[in-house]
């Protein structure tokens, strides 16, 4: 009887689909109307409201307080009920060796040798099905805590906007070539403000 090899390991994070948010236009006021030519020269200026915006979603994720714990406390949870099934398949694996050297030995007869195969057979589907089911309700989990997270970002760029008035917020994930902001400029760059904002607002539940 072939006996199925047990894996372990824990799912990780989930790519995060990537979000565009597009907000309310905020009312501007023109500044600063008796600025001289050379002001309007300054080589780079601070996003303003009403522009354009991005955030990489990769770090915002990465530094994310919320985020961390709640997966911290998701792969504790996730090794010790993996680890517990895989020490009850290991048993399996370790009563069907015994009962191969006793048969190749002679020491049970080959009628109780083949009950006790069946046995052991009926006891590897079971586990079989149930760490299927495990692995299936740790993906759940962890897509829960995916959305969480996700929620999270994008109920806090609706607050943030509120005083920024941006018409559309961006948001990338690292890569060769960051879709879709490719190149921007650095000013046009948010991530610092979210991570900050997010955890701003994770350490006030606490």
């Amino acid at each position: 009887m072939k006996m199925n090899m047990l894996h372990s390991g824990i799912l990780g994070l989930a790519a995060a689909s990537v979000l565009m948010l597009s907000a309310c236009t905020a009312s501007q006021n023109a500044e600063n109307k008796g600025a001289s030519a050379s002001d309007s020269l300054a080589t780079v200026t601070p996003v303003a409201a009403g522009d354009i915006a991005y955030f990489n979603l990769d770090e915002v994720v990465a530094g994310y307080d919320r985020a961390a714990d709640l997966m911290s406390e998701f792969e504790n949870k996730a090794n010790k009920e993996l680890g517990n099934l895989e020490r009850k398949g290991k048993q399996i694996q370790s009563d069907y060796q015994k009962l191969v050297d006793n048969a190749q030995k002679g020491l049970i007869l080959q009628s109780s040798a083949e009950k006790q195969a069946q046995d052991i057979q009926t006891r590897q589907d079971k586990f079989n099905q149930e760490y299927a089911k495990k692995q299936e309700e740790l993906a759940n989990e962890q897509a829960v805590i995916n959305n969480n997270v996700m929620n999270d970002i994008a109920e806090f760029l609706k607050t943030y906007n509120e005083t920024r008035g941006f018409r559309l917020i961006l948001t990338n994930q690292t890569g060769l070539l960051s879709i879709p902001v490719a190149l921007a400029d650095p000013g046009m760059n948010i991530t610092q403000d979210i991570i900050n904002g997010l955890n701003e607002a994770y350490v006030a539940t606490k």
